[in-house]
């Protein structure tokens, strides 16, 4: 009952503490989706014979940035500790990196990142799929933002001092009973057969009626009941506490060794007992849990598998610092007031040009024989108005005139929103004559956006790292001894990927820095360095002192189709191999010729193919 009464607590204080967020929130993917208009709005410009006319000036900039994520892609590198694991570390980068495409996982990262652009928080959940293949497939899926919950003590950048995580999804009744048999029972009992009025947190952030072609800017909280029938709301709740341990050097073996505070009296008095001398400290660590609730009903409580962090991974749009906690918010609320402002102006402008060239009327009461038939011909392109006998000099009409500064103010409202977040026309490739422009200054432009918007970018930097960690523990407790996994191994000839059985004492034994880097297929990233190179003459130069060999060159090369460039890297390889070979020939090194041949052919001399060899490390 304490766990039980612990996660209403918490999701108490997170339903209180995130109400705001999650409207502001909603309202964030409405504009992103192009719903500006509120139903009261609507129903009052149509009152007024006004248009409610939308300009969207927003969604492009969101798509702007995340395309910017999409195309200058970071990789997530393991760089050794020890010159003597350099290899194994290389063989479990491309290891990560078989996994990461296999998953499809930047696609989803990059969903996570768009809405961390948009609403100020992203997430997604690292889990392994069994449904598919019976040894497991890592995926990293992007996760509603809507469905989850966090400590509001958070503060940090992607939440990494988060305490707690609460996630609620609706769950099929029959795939909930197939999980906690023992409990199916509660799930039937519970399950929402009649589609009643519940949501995930029990609150409705929004009433908008449900569009199923606009699915993705709804909440889970939005849907209506109707689809969620036959399903059970599921609650997760992740935490960590400390647990206490003793870590002490064992007088036999001479090693460090720990051991729980429940054991350690024993150990120490048999220790003593044998006249040994102890040196210990006591110390804790972090220990992850995993529960699972149906309404007020405890499924499941188990210590999670990853003890390398939560499972959900955070990516942070900017802070907003309050009192006694920190919200985050994206692009969106910036630009939320200039872009209604626009929309505005725009029905505004609409009404104007529409109504006022034929001006006012001013009439005497009793003028016009039928009121209402007169104001509706008076806005017809040849109106008719009909006036009661005598009446004809006892009205007068009125000029309109355009505003004047009407055009001004609509420059400034429809500029104000890029301005909002610091983009420009030439991030945004909205220029329409670049020709007059110098390369270098549109670049620094561009890098100017850039820097604006690198708060953004630096919370994605750090989501690498936190994933690669998660990563690492996964190859390393889930990944079978055996798998073969399909790698560039490091100093290969053919330069093409060869199947590798993965050993998990590579992750066990061998100490990793995480470096994050942009991705080799970035083409930004490609482009630059062989204009730079070319500008300052250095590819010559570093091509004749052996820096850049051919293989290398091939990758450098911008705007080339894949294919292409890995026929040019094959034939890079291929004669710098027959190169080596002709120097063995000549220095009477046969035997060395014929294992390069082999090898060319991706095959040992036995006819094996080429394994990771043992952990040096």
């Amino acid at each position: 009952m304490a766990l039980l009464y612990e996660f209403k607590d918490r999701l108490k204080e997170g339903k209180d503490n995130h109400g705001t967020f999650r409207t502001d929130s909603l309202r964030a993917f409405r504009l992103y989706g192009n719903d500006h208009w509120d139903k009261k709005d609507k129903d009052h410009l149509q009152g007024q014979q006004r248009p409610a006319v939308t300009f969207n000036k927003t969604t492009p900039i969101i798509n702007a940035v995340s395309g910017s994520e999409i195309t200058n892609r970071f990789e997530t590198r393991f760089f050794p500790r020890t010159a003597d694991d350099e290899m194994f570390a290389e063989i479990v980068t491309e290891t990560l990196r078989y996994i990461r495409q296999r998953a499809d996982v930047e696609h989803e990262e990059s969903g996570a990142f768009r809405d961390a652009v948009i609403c100020g928080v992203g997430a997604t959940e690292f889990w392994k799929d069994y449904t598919e293949d019976a040894e497991g497939t890592d995926r990293v899926d992007r996760v509603p933002i809507f469905e989850l919950l966090w400590s509001s003590a958070a503060r940090r950048s992607n939440l990494s001092d988060n305490r707690w995580i609460i996630r609620g999804k609706w769950v099929d009744t029959d795939e909930a009973v197939s999980r906690w048999p023992e409990h199916k029972e509660v799930l039937i009992m519970k399950s929402n057969k009649g589609g009643g009025e519940k949501s995930v947190f029990g609150d409705q952030v929004g009433t908008t009626p449900h569009d199923q072609t606009r699915a993705h800017e709804y909440s889970q909280d939005s849907i209506p009941p109707a689809m969620q029938a036959g399903k059970v709301l599921i609650h997760e709740y992740h935490r960590w506490v400390l647990e206490p341990y003793v870590l002490f050097e064992n007088p036999i073996s001479g090693e460090d060794e720990e051991i729980s505070q429940e054991n350690w009296a024993r150990v120490k008095t048999d220790l003593e007992t044998q006249g040994l001398a102890v040196s210990y400290t006591d110390l804790s660590r972090k220990v992850y849990h995993t529960a699972y609730f149906c309404e007020d009903f405890e499924l499941q409580d188990d210590v999670a598998l990853m003890q390398s962090g939560f499972k959900y991974k955070f990516i942070t749009g900017l802070p907003f610092q309050k009192e006694d906690r920190v919200e985050w918010f994206g692009l969106m609320k910036l630009m939320e007031e200039p872009q209604m402002w626009t929309n505005k102006m725009m029905s505004q402008i609409i009404h104007i040009v529409s109504t006022n060239p034929k001006g006012a009327i001013i009439a005497e009461e009793n003028v016009f024989k039928d009121e209402t038939q007169a104001r509706e011909e008076w806005g017809k392109p040849s109106p008719l108005l009909i006036v009661n006998p005598g009446m004809g000099d006892k009205y007068k009409t009125v000029d309109g005139k355009y505003p004047q500064a009407q055009d001004r103010i609509m420059q400034i409202s429809m500029a104000a929103v890029p301005e909002a977040v610091g983009v420009n026309p030439y991030f945004m490739g909205q220029v329409d004559d670049l020709k007059r422009t110098a390369s270098s200054a549109v670049t620094s432009v561009q890098q100017q956006a850039m820097v604006v918007l690198s708060v953004l970018f630096d919370s994605l930097r750090r989501y690498r790292k936190e994933a690669g960690r998660m990563h690492l523990e996964f190859m390393q407790k889930l990944m079978p001894d055996g798998a073969i996994v399909r790698v560039v191994m490091p100093g290969a000839v053919s330069g093409q990927p060869v199947p590798v059985e993965f050993k998990s004492e590579w992750v066990d034994k061998v100490k990793y820095d995480i470096i994050v880097d942009e991705a080799p297929t970035s083409m930004n990233a490609i482009r630059d360095t062989w204009q730079t190179l070319n500008q300052t003459n250095s590819l010559e130069m570093l091509v004749q002192m052996g820096l850049l060999t051919p293989d290398v060159i091939a990758e450098m090369i911008p705007d080339v189709p894949v294919t292409v460039r890995e026929k040019m890297k094959q034939n890079a390889f291929k004669q710098d191999a027959i190169g080596q070979v002709m120097q063995a020939l000549q220095s009477g090194d046969e035997a060395g010729a014929l294992q390069m041949m082999y090898q060319m052919m991706g095959a040992s001399p036995e006819g094996q193919q080429p394994q990771g060899g043992d952990n040096a490390g």
